[in-house]
Formats: C-alpha cells, sequence, structure tokens
C-alpha cells in the first residue's frame, strides 16, 4: 500500500546521506523520510534508469518518488553507490496489509528480531531481501527495500532501540533435500507442521529480466511426490 492509503509514523532529526552499494539490474530500495523524487538521487556515475521504479500495490506500479516506509524496484545499467540524503529516522511505524508487504527500514540497520510486532504479523521466515535473487534478511538495512509477509492488517515499528524480541527466522529442518540457484534454496523430501508451510512461501516474483527459482504456488517447499519447478532467467 502507498502512503496516500497509510499512516507511517516518524521519529526522527539531523540532517544526513545514506550510501547504498548497487548491483547490475533490478535492486530493491528504499528512501528517506520525506517523499523523494527519483531525480533528485545522486546518481554520479549515471547508473540508474528513468522510468524504472516500481513500487507494489497488489501488483507491480510504476511511480516517480520514494516515500518512507516504501520499498521500491528500481533498475541501474550497470553496478556503483548511489547517495540517497534526507533526515535521518530514529524509528518508524508502518501499516501492514494482509499479505505480502514491500517496506524500508531506518537509518541504521535493524535486527529483523527485534522489530516491534505487538500483535505477531510477521511470519517467520519470510523477510526477504533481493542480491540477483530473493534471500532471507538478518536486517534491515538503510537504502534497501525488504518483502514481509503478514497474517493480517496492523503495525510494526522500526527503531534504534530495541523494544522486544521475536525469532523472525526460521529454522529449516534437518533431515532436508535441497536445490539452490544462486543464493536461493527450495527444500524437498521431508514434512513439516501445518502451521510451518507459510514460512516456505516466497514474495511475488521479481520483474523480468530478473532470476529466480520456485515451486508453483509461490513456495520454496514441496512435500508432494511431484513437484513442478518455476524458473525465470
Amino acid at each position: 500500500k502507498f502512503p496516500e492509503d497509510e499512516e507511517v509514523e516518524i521519529t526522527g532529526g539531523d540532517f544526513g546521506t545514506v550510501s547504498v552499494d548497487l548491483t547490475q539490474g533490478w535492486n530493491m530500495v528504499s528512501g528517506v523520510s520525506r517523499p523523494l523524487a527519483l531525480t533528485d538521487v545522486s546518481d554520479p556515475d549515471g547508473i540508474l534508469i528513468a522510468g524504472m521504479l516500481y513500487g507494489f500495490d497488489d501488483a507491480y506500479v510504476t511511480s516517480d518518488s520514494l516515500f518512507p516506509g516504501e520499498g521500491y524496484w528500481l533498475h541501474f545499467d550497470d553496478g556503483g553507490e548511489t547517495v540517497i540524503s534526507g533526515t535521518i529516522i530514529d524509528a518508524i511505524t508502518i501499516s501492514l496489509v494482509q499479505g505480502w508487504n514491500l517496506i524500508s527500514g531506518i537509518s541504521t540497520p535493524v535486527d529483523i528480531n527485534t522489530i516491534l510486532d505487538e500483535d505477531n504479523l510477521i511470519v517467520p521466515g519470510t523477510v526477504y531481501a533481493f542480491e540477483g535473487n530473493y534471500i532471507e534478511a538478518e536486517s534491515l538495512d538503510p537504502g534497501h527495500g525488504y518483502w514481509i509477509m503478514s497474517t493480517g492488517e496492523g503495525e510494526i515499528t522500526l527503531s534504534t532501540t530495541v523494544s522486544m524480541e521475536r525469532r523472525v527466522i526460521s529454522v529449516k529442518p534437518e533431515k532436508i533435500n535441497t536445490l539452490s540457484l544462486g543464493k536461493q534454496t527450495l527444500y524437498f523430501g521431508a514434512t513439516v507442521l501445518e502451521k510451518d508451510v507459510l514460512s516456505y512461501s516466497l514474495p511475488p516474483k521479481p520483474p523480468a529480466p530478473a532470476r529466480d527459482i520456485r515451486f508453483s504456488g509461490n513456495t520454496k517447499l514441496c512435500t508432494t511426490d511431484e513437484c513442478m519447478i518455476e524458473v525465470m532467467n
């Protein structure tokens, strides 16, 4: 959901900059504590491609600005460093919808196990970064975007001060077969508890052209005798 559809509560102060290392192709990125026009993003190496910024609202939609609390897909012609300027964010409260949410962090890294999630909305194992393909994230870093799956509508808070600790990183069974492409891993050949099935869910596929591998049904887990693999390459 976009900021005009929800309330984003921000605590911050001084002006600052965030340097973000980006790879060639698609990256999940974020802005700062004020709406940032894409034309205001520092691009000294000329790697940013105009018109290639996408937000998410049940589907990918084009955007020309980055809003606080929101994550975005942005395409770069080459790898390099981009500087994003704005007011430093010490804490932010983000409204989630049921299902997948593309969000951003604050101005300092946040361990995902310290996200304030009083209603236990976040499905363990479903906080994803993108590094050529999807990987489970251990922290939310400045300037980057992240997928989070929520069990319902509600709020989470990211802060420089640890408010509570809940394990959001999932633990995979020891005796399970794996199939990997890059940093992305699929699991099969074992059973898991029904309550843990959602933890193997995968976010919407990245924009093309990008690399992705998953089992049909947007999951990285197959518990049946016949598994159908979907590949983007």
